[in-house]
Protein backbone atom coordinates (compact mmCIF):
# COMPACT_ATOMS: atom_id res chain seq x y z
CA UNK A 1 0.00 0.00 0.00
CA UNK A 2 1.40 3.36 -1.04
CA UNK A 3 0.43 5.01 2.25
CA UNK A 4 2.46 2.42 4.14
CA UNK A 5 5.44 2.91 1.82
CA UNK A 6 5.38 6.68 2.28
CA UNK A 7 4.93 6.36 6.05
CA UNK A 8 7.98 4.08 6.14
CA UNK A 9 10.02 6.46 3.96
CA UNK A 10 9.16 9.31 6.33
CA UNK A 11 10.29 7.13 9.26
CA UNK A 12 6.87 7.34 10.92
CA UNK A 13 6.12 4.57 13.38
CA UNK A 14 2.49 5.45 14.02
CA UNK A 15 -0.58 6.04 11.90
CA UNK A 16 -1.36 9.26 13.79
CA UNK A 17 -0.33 11.34 10.76
CA UNK A 18 -2.07 9.21 8.12
CA UNK A 19 -4.45 12.00 7.18
CA UNK A 20 -1.60 14.34 6.34
CA UNK A 21 0.42 11.60 4.63
CA UNK A 22 -2.64 10.61 2.56
CA UNK A 23 -3.03 14.24 1.48
CA UNK A 24 0.62 14.29 0.36
CA UNK A 25 0.14 11.09 -1.65
CA UNK A 26 -2.98 12.52 -3.31
CA UNK A 27 -1.21 15.80 -4.07
CA UNK A 28 1.77 13.99 -5.58
CA UNK A 29 -0.46 11.86 -7.82
CA UNK A 30 -2.41 14.94 -8.91
CA UNK A 31 0.81 16.80 -9.66
CA UNK A 32 2.11 13.88 -11.72
CA UNK A 33 -1.08 13.84 -13.77
CA UNK A 34 -0.90 17.62 -14.20
CA UNK A 35 2.66 17.25 -15.47
CA UNK A 36 1.63 14.78 -18.16
CA UNK A 37 1.86 11.33 -16.60
CA UNK A 38 -1.13 9.43 -17.96
CA UNK A 39 -4.07 8.69 -15.70
CA UNK A 40 -3.80 5.04 -16.78
CA UNK A 41 -0.30 4.79 -15.29
CA UNK A 42 -1.51 6.45 -12.09
CA UNK A 43 -4.75 4.42 -11.89
CA UNK A 44 -3.17 1.69 -9.78
CA UNK A 45 -1.90 4.28 -7.32
CA UNK A 46 -2.45 2.06 -4.34
CA UNK A 47 -1.95 -1.43 -5.65
CA UNK A 48 0.81 -3.91 -6.39
CA UNK A 49 0.91 -2.86 -10.05
CA UNK A 50 2.08 0.66 -9.28
CA UNK A 51 4.96 1.68 -11.50
CA UNK A 52 8.13 1.84 -9.35
CA UNK A 53 9.11 5.20 -10.85
CA UNK A 54 5.73 6.64 -9.89
CA UNK A 55 6.21 5.25 -6.37
CA UNK A 56 9.66 6.87 -6.22
CA UNK A 57 8.15 10.20 -7.31
CA UNK A 58 5.41 10.04 -4.66
CA UNK A 59 7.87 9.15 -1.90
CA UNK A 60 10.24 11.93 -2.98
CA UNK A 61 7.37 14.43 -3.09
CA UNK A 62 6.38 13.43 0.44
CA UNK A 63 9.96 13.73 1.71
CA UNK A 64 10.18 17.22 0.17
CA UNK A 65 6.92 18.31 1.77
CA UNK A 66 7.10 16.67 5.20
CA UNK A 67 7.78 18.84 8.22
CA UNK A 68 8.17 22.56 8.73
CA UNK A 69 11.86 22.46 9.56
CA UNK A 70 13.12 20.07 6.90
CA UNK A 71 16.73 20.84 5.95
CA UNK A 72 16.58 18.41 3.00
CA UNK A 73 13.35 19.77 1.56
CA UNK A 74 14.90 21.67 -1.34
CA UNK A 75 17.13 18.75 -2.33
CA UNK A 76 14.13 16.38 -2.40
CA UNK A 77 12.06 18.97 -4.28
CA UNK A 78 14.74 19.19 -7.01
CA UNK A 79 14.90 15.39 -7.20
CA UNK A 80 11.12 15.19 -7.47
CA UNK A 81 11.04 17.73 -10.30
CA UNK A 82 13.68 15.76 -12.21
CA UNK A 83 11.73 12.52 -11.80
CA UNK A 84 8.56 14.27 -13.01
CA UNK A 85 10.34 15.59 -16.10
CA UNK A 86 11.63 12.14 -16.96
CA UNK A 87 8.23 10.52 -16.42
CA UNK A 88 6.48 13.16 -18.51
CA UNK A 89 8.92 12.58 -21.38
CA UNK A 90 8.67 8.79 -21.26
CA UNK A 91 6.16 7.44 -23.75
CA UNK A 92 5.47 4.54 -21.39
CA UNK A 93 4.29 7.05 -18.78
CA UNK A 94 2.71 9.80 -20.88
CA UNK A 95 0.40 7.66 -22.97
CA UNK A 96 2.79 7.00 -25.87
CA UNK A 97 3.00 3.50 -27.23
CA UNK A 98 6.63 2.48 -27.69
CA UNK A 99 7.74 2.39 -24.04
CA UNK A 100 11.01 4.24 -24.74
CA UNK A 101 12.22 7.64 -23.69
Amino acid sequence: MLLDDVRLALRLTTDAFDGEVSDLVAAALADLERAGVSAEVLADGDGPGLDPLVKLAVVTYAKASWGLDNPDSERYRRSYRQIVKELALSSRHNGGDDGAL
